[in-house]
C-alpha cells in the first residue's frame, strides 16, 4: 500500500515539474511613434577624407518594447546588382538592453565600406526573445530607405580628363543635337550651331516644344556636370565621348525623394566646321 501511494506522488511531482519547465514565450508587442518628416535616406560620399555621410529628411522612430531589445540588424540591398551578391547585413549591440529603441542608432556604422551604388535599407530590432521586429523607415508606411554610396573623387576625376580631351580639340565653331528629356520647357531634339564657342542658333525637331528653357554648348555642358558634383545631386552619371571628350549621356537627379525633377540630356552628331 505504501507503495503504491509512493508511485502515484512521484507521478503528480513528476507532471507539475515538466509543466514548470516549459512555459509559455510572451509575444513581442511594440508601438514607435516618428518625428521629423517622411524618410530615413542615407547619402554617403567617398573622395573626401573623411568621408560623409548625411541623412535627407531624416526620420527619428522612437519604439517601446514589452520584451527588450538586444541588436538591430540593418539590411542592404543593391539595386541593379544579383542575388546574393547585392545583400549585405550590419548588427548594432544594444548596451544595455533595452525597452525602448530610439532609431536611427546613434552608432550606426558608416556605410561607407559598401560598394559604390544604391541600396534599399531594412532595419530590425532583435529582442530578448529572439524576435525579429521590423522597423519602419517612413512615417507613410514604407519599410525601406535608400542609401546611395557615391565617389566624389572618381566622378570628379572622370570630368578633369574628358574636359582636357576637349579642350585638345580646340573646336570653336561645330554643330550637334541636344536632346534634353524633363518635366521642364525646352524638352526635346535641338540641333544647336555654335560659332567661336557662342551659341549661334537653335533648331527644335517637331511641334510640340513648351517655350523656354535653356540650351548649351558643349562648353556649357561641362559646366553643368561641375556643377551637379558641387551640389551633390543625388544622381550623376555622365558617359563621355572616347574621342573627343564631350558629354554624349548625362543623367541628373537633384533629390532622390522630389518627383520630376529629373534631367537626361544626350549630345550627338558633333561636326566641327573649321577643325
Amino acid at each position: 500500500m505504501k507503495l503504491i501511494i509512493s508511485v502515484v506522488l512521484f507521478a503528480v511531482v513528476a507532471i507539475s515539474c515538466s509543466s514548470e519547465a516549459t512555459p509559455e514565450v510572451e509575444s513581442v508587442e511594440y508601438a514607435c511613434t516618428s518625428t521629423e518628416i517622411e524618410h530615413d535616406h542615407i547619402r554617403v560620399s567617398r573622395g573626401v577624407d573623411p568621408p560623409l555621410q548625411s541623412r535627407t529628411n531624416g526620420a527619428k522612430s522612437i519604439c517601446a518594447f514589452t520584451v527588450d531589445v538586444v541588436q538591430v540588424e540593418l539590411a542592404y540591398e543593391q539595386i541593379g546588382i544579383p542575388e546574393p551578391r547585392n545583400r549585405f547585413t550590419r548588427l548594432i549591440n544594444i548596451d544595455p538592453p533595452s525597452l525602448t529603441l530610439e532609431f536611427p542608432v546613434d552608432t550606426e556604422p558608416l556605410a561607407a565600406d559598401l560598394n559604390l551604388g544604391t541600396y534599399r535599407r531594412k532595419a530590425f530590432a532583435i529582442t530578448s526573445a529572439d524576435e525579429k521586429v521590423p522597423l519602419d523607415l517612413a512615417m507613410d508606411g514604407e519599410d525601406i530607405s535608400m542609401v546611395v554610396v557615391e565617389d566624389l573623387l572618381e566622378a570628379q576625376t572622370n570630368l578633369d580628363t574628358a574636359l582636357q580631351k576637349w579642350r585638345r580639340t580646340n573646336y570653336r565653331d561645330y554643330t550637334f543635337t541636344l536632346d534634353r528629356s524633363c518635366f521642364c520647357p525646352g524638352a526635346g531634339r535641338h540641333n544647336i550651331k555654335v560659332e567661336s564657342r557662342r551659341m549661334a542658333s537653335a533648331t527644335f525637331e517637331g511641334s510640340d516644344r513648351l517655350p523656354g528653357g535653356r540650351l548649351f554648348t558643349i562648353d556649357e555642358l561641362f559646366e553643368e556636370v561641375q556643377k551637379a558634383i558641387d551640389s551633390r545631386f543625388s544622381e550623376v552619371d555622365v558617359t563621355y565621348d572616347e574621342s573627343f571628350g564631350y558629354p554624349i549621356a548625362m543623367s541628373f537627379d537633384i533629390a532622390r525623394n522630389t518627383v520630376d525633377d529629373e534631367l537626361r540630356m544626350t549630345a550627338s552628331n558633333l561636326v566641327p566646321e573649321n577643325p
